[in-house]
């Protein structure tokens, strides 16, 4: 069993499809297929269920499947660190998510280079689910994800609580300014992002617990587009507070407080084990939150 094996059979599993897995990988299909088979043979035991639609994975598959990324986060780790360390420096990528970057990103670089002296320093922003995939890929061995993820082999560190608040204009909403009931909002048409995402699938979760529907108007992936949308008039989103700093400056009245309010917690999630840049995030979103520079948000206690 070798890591090219290993990447062959990620993609197939993650297409569902031999041809789309090839294609995917830029090699030919019968190439593919008899890695695969290789793979199968030496472990003796099918990896694949084949069917008309394409390919599902057995109960070995899946367990193969989990330890197949953990080997390609740990080699691309190892090659990371291998090639740091030739050049004779240290370097870390870390994934913030696009909510809270523009408030979190310079002050954590300027503590990451007074702690880590010399280091090159890589910042990722994304979505969650963006941030998750990356970490899981390798491509960063630090992100900052809201909710959990119990994968196999992450350690997580609760980072802050942030409030969720309204973003828009609709008659439905009170115009006194009072914060918005959950039945108010529930009525109120929503944009989100998709369920790879937690403010969608969070608040379908709340919806049903009160035996309510919420109402999603629409599917975006981004953040910018999301508050643009609001913001001209066409929808409402829901967002952590702190997404909307310029916003609670530029146009107040089209941020509403949510009531009971709602929280999402946000957690350091690590592959590369490394406690002093844990701590060194947690500082500075402690610093941030008591100097009232990160809007909605409070320090989780481990």
């Amino acid at each position: 069993m070798n890591l090219r094996q290993l990447r062959y059979f990620v993609a197939v599993a993650e297409h569902g499809s031999i041809s789309l897995a090839a294609a995917s990988v830029r090699i030919a299909q019968s190439a593919i297929s008899s890695q695969i088979a290789a793979l199968e043979q030496e472990l003796g035991t099918p990896l694949l269920l084949r069917h008309a639609r394409g390919v599902a994975l057995t109960e070995p598959g899946r367990v193969l499947l989990d330890h197949a990324g953990r080997i390609e986060r740990a080699f691309r780790l190892a090659e990371r660190e291998v090639q740091a360390a030739g050049a004779g420096r240290q370097e870390i990528a870390i994934g913030i998510p696009v909510s809270m970057s523009a408030t979190l990103t310079m002050p954590l670089m300027r503590a990451i280079e007074g702690a880590f002296p010399g280091a090159q320093v890589r910042i990722y922003e994304g979505l969650t689910g963006d941030l998750r995939g990356w970490l899981r890929s390798g491509k960063v061995e630090t992100a900052i994800l809201y909710g959990r993820d119990d994968a196999d082999g992450i350690d997580l560190v609760p980072l802050v609580d942030d409030e969720l608040v309204l973003f828009g204009s609709d008659p439905g909403l009170p115009a006194d300014g009072r914060p918005v009931s959950f039945e108010e909002l529930v009525a109120v048409p929503l944009f989100a992002t998709d369920e790879d995402h937690p403010v969608r699938p969070m608040l379908a979760r709340l919806a049903q617990s009160r035996g309510l529907d919420v109402s999603f108007a629409g599917r975006i992936n981004s953040v910018h587009q999301l508050k643009a949308l609001a913001g001209s008039g066409r929808g409402c989103t829901i967002l952590p507070k702190v997404a909307l700093v310029n916003e609670l400056a530029a146009a107040p009245d089209l941020v509403h407080a949510i009531h009971p309010p709602i929280h999402m917690r946000s957690y350091i999630a690590s592959m590369a084990k490394e406690s002093r840049l844990v701590e060194t995030i947690k500082a500075v979103a402690g610093a941030l939150i008591r100097a009232d520079i990160w809007p909605g948000a409070a320090e989780v206690s481990v």
